[in-house]
């Protein structure tokens, strides 16, 4: 809306500083970044990427109705993909094409933490124990015990991950 109804004038910015904007906004939720940017666009794509993942982790799954984060309306799930857990686990990536359920979707807030790019932005997801709330809050609204566990070890991976990284 800010660019196609032209909006962004109403900001006085410089033109060089549209498209940053722009480049930022449309990469921000992308699986990678586009290639062929400048440094400074990069830099700037990053910083909103980080943004709106720590927005989503420290906000959007931790404060808000825990059941609209989720694509589905189904708790009662069994067990999270041990498939996923292992690929994530392993490349710290996410097919989202094989999530089916809701404890499959857990998997894709634990997963934002391996696409942040500066030590700032974990240091910050660490700080405000964003993954600990997030936790319970699986914890108090799936009944599996299976999905219980296997987030423990989602969530142990994560931490740990943070420590080691930050």
């Amino acid at each position: 809306i800010l660019f196609d109804e032209n909006l962004i004038e109403d900001f006085g910015i410089e033109e060089k500083y549209k498209k940053i904007i722009k480049l930022a906004i449309l990469n921000h939720n992308k699986d990678k970044i586009e290639e062929g940017l400048t440094e400074e666009e990069n830099l700037f794509c990053k910083i909103i990427r980080d943004a709106d993942k720590l927005d989503i982790i420290t906000h959007a799954i931790t404060e808000y109705d825990f059941e609209s984060v989720f694509w589905y309306s189904e708790f009662n799930c069994e067990e999270i993909n041990e498939e996923l857990i292992k690929i994530m686990f392993e490349n710290h990536t996410l097919d989202y094409s094989k999530i089916k359920n809701n404890a499959d979707l857990i998997l894709s807030f634990y997963n934002m933490i391996y696409d942040l790019n500066f030590k700032s932005s974990l240091k910050e997801l660490s700080d405000n124990k964003a993954l600990n709330i997030f936790t319970n809050r699986i914890y108090e609204n799936f009944n599996s015990e299976k999905v219980k566990e296997q987030t423990k070890k989602v969530f142990e991976y994560t931490q740990n991950y943070l420590n080691q990284n930050i």
